[in-house]
């Protein structure tokens, strides 16, 4: 009897003992007593805005947010918003905000090491010094990847240009150049830089594998040469002074390059290119002579208008690794889309082809269309067209694809503009929508196309 009272006293205490602990627990914060290189991981998962919120939890908390090794600016949303003239934004407040969200959060900072700086905001030229503060301090902390985009609203190209002193100077002071050995993503948008610039951060940055220049007036000759380079994607964007663009880049993957202006571009020694983005008037007429030196090409994307007539008495060199073509292509109603059929044939290992169509007004009509070629696709399989209305030029090249692509196994249609410039309350864009809808029934109709067609967007 007395064991059983003994051993019922003991379950007591100890049932009593866990409950205490249990109470203990779930009092007590564990999360602040990690390590801080463990909490600093865990705000790595946040916004900016949300980790330095983060410094009201707790004493401990107050200063960890200081060490996130991601700086993230982007408020591309806020500037579209002003843009669009929304109800209770003020641009003049908005972007004074934004200036001393960055600047007071680069005060703070405690970290030794950045894995990416990033700014986004369509600013004014009155900002430059405060720009200038930012891409040094990102090349201080060692950054990896430095993102610093400053184009209009919705990604627009913009008028005015930032330079700083230290990336725009034709002359370039090597002693005076911070050191940027670590960067590997390099993008810089609507911010000068020169030839002799970018050529040196090529040749320092023995780890940079992407560089991005966009909107830049200093550029007037690009020389990207080493048999050590890294860089695996190179893209040049609204440089209107560029003239020369001389690659020997044996690592290089990708190269896009989009300019109005015609400008000299030659590839020495390119082995593993296997991705060309060309864009600007009359894009296809100038990249034919490159042509010759990308039989390895797998993937090519234009954006150009329609070719004119004469361009089918070019004759293309055979690209017989080409399987994805891409044409963005900006046409009038009148306007035939048969002239792409050239590069087509050139390509006797086209899998997949799409046609991104925008439409405008034409100026002058055609008084007559080109010839339909006779030609053979064997190996083209999909075929997407966006932005597809029922016009003539769209539902002849449609046809022209289904009459000569033996192995179609796809045709996706997406009625109406292409995704980036949709409005789906326009009631032009919902009539567009309409006879795409009712051009796709009679494709269907015509060919008995069944499962192979896929319409999209409705």
């Amino acid at each position: 009897m007395f064991k059983l009272i003994m051993m019922g006293r003991c379950t007591y205490i100890y049932a009593k003992k866990q409950k205490k602990t249990r109470e203990n627990d779930m009092g007590e914060d564990r999360i602040s007593q990690l390590p801080d290189e463990v909490l600093v991981s865990i705000l790595s998962f946040l916004t900016m805005k949300e980790a330095a919120r983060t410094s009201v939890i707790a004493c401990r908390w107050r200063e960890v947010w200081t060490s996130i090794p991601s700086l993230d600016f982007d408020a591309s949303e806020t500037s579209n918003s002003l843009w669009e003239e929304e109800e209770g934004l003020n641009p003049y407040e908005e972007t004074g905000k934004y200036i001393k969200w960055i600047n007071n959060v680069l005060d703070a900072y405690q970290g030794y090491c950045i894995d990416e700086f990033r700014v986004r905001f369509d600013l004014e030229p009155m900002f430059t010094s405060d720009i200038d503060r930012w891409f040094n301090f990102a090349l201080e902390k060692k950054v990896k990847r430095l993102v610093m985009d400053f184009r209009g609203y919705y990604g627009c190209p913009r008028s005015n240009i930032f330079a700083i002193p230290l990336l725009s100077s034709p002359v370039l002071h090597t002693a005076e150049f911070p050191d940027c050995r670590s960067l590997k993503i390099l993008k810089l948008k609507y911010l000068d830089i020169s030839g002799a610039v970018i050529e040196h951060l090529i040749s320092t940055c023995l780890y940079l594998e992407q560089l991005v220049i966009e909107g830049s007036n200093s550029l007037t000759d690009l020389n990207v040469v080493g048999q050590s380079l890294c860089l695996k994607y190179l893209k040049i964007k609204f440089c209107c002074r560029l003239k020369s663009v001389y690659l020997s880049a044996p690592n290089l993957l990708s190269f896009q390059w989009y300019s109005a202006e015609s400008i000299e571009i030659a590839f020495a020694n390119v082995p593993n290119l296997v991705e060309v983005f060309f864009g600007g008037g009359y894009a296809l007429r100038r990249l034919h002579p490159l042509l010759n030196y990308l039989s390895q090409l797998e993937t090519l994307i234009l954006s150009d208008e329609p070719p004119e007539e004469t361009i089918g008495l070019i004759e293309f060199p055979v690209l017989p690794h080409l399987k994805n073509l891409i044409l963005k292509v900006s046409a009038a109603d009148d306007d035939s889309l048969l002239g792409f059929t050239p590069l087509i044939k050139a390509a006797p290992s086209l899998c997949r082809l799409l046609l991104e169509l925008s439409w405008f007004e034409p100026d002058v009509f055609l008084l007559s269309r080109p010839k339909t070629p006779r030609e053979c696709h064997q190996c083209l399989k999909v075929v997407e067209i966006v932005g597809f209305v029922g016009k003539t030029n769209d539902m002849e090249f449609a046809m022209y694809l289904i009459e000569h692509a033996p192995m179609l196994e796809k045709i996706l249609l997406r009625p109406g503009k292409p995704k980036s410039l949709r409005c789906y309350s326009d009631p032009e864009c919902i009539a567009r929508k309409q006879s795409g809808r009712e051009a796709a029934m009679l494709l269907d109709y015509k060919f008995s196309l069944g499962d192979k067609l896929v319409l999209l967007g409705f």
